[in-house]
C-alpha cells in the first residue's frame, strides 16, 4: 500500500515556470485508497509537488463549486445525474514560503 496519490493535474511551478504534470503532484486525501494511483483533479482537496527542476515546493487547495446539476433520468434502474463544477486552485503563499526557506537551508548545510 503506498502512502499517497499521484494527481492528474498540470501547472508551471510557482517558481521557475517549470511544467509540473501527475508523475509531479501528490495529495494524501483522495477518496481512493493511497496506492500511488493517478487519480483526477475533482477527487482531492489538497495537492502538492517538489519541482524536480528548482526544487520549490508547490502547495494548492482546490474548492469545487456546482455551478449545474443536470438529471438525466433514470439508466437500468439508476439515476443519472450530470454535475458541471468549477475548480479554484488557492495557493497558501506562506505556508510555500516557509517550508521553501527551510528546503533552502537545508540545502546550505554541509
Amino acid at each position: 500500500m503506498g502512502m499517497f496519490n499521484w494527481v492528474d493535474h498540470r501547472a508551471p511551478c510557482r517558481r521557475c515556470q517549470y511544467e509540473l504534470t501527475s508523475k509531479n503532484w501528490q495529495t494524501k486525501d483522495s477518496v481512493r485508497p493511497l496506492w500511488c494511483e493517478v487519480v483526477p483533479l475533482f477527487e482531492v482537496e489538497n495537492l502538492y509537488a517538489l519541482c524536480p527542476q528548482c526544487g520549490a515546493w508547490n502547495q494548492y487547495t482546490v474548492q469545487k463549486h456546482v455551478t449545474e446539476v443536470h438529471n438525466h433520468g433514470v439508466n437500468f434502474g439508476v439515476v443519472e445525474v450530470v454535475k458541471t463544477i468549477k475548480y479554484t486552485l488557492i495557493r497558501d503563499e506562506e505556508e510555500e514560503r516557509r517550508i521553501n526557506a527551510d528546503l533552502d537551508a537545508a540545502k546550505k548545510k554541509p
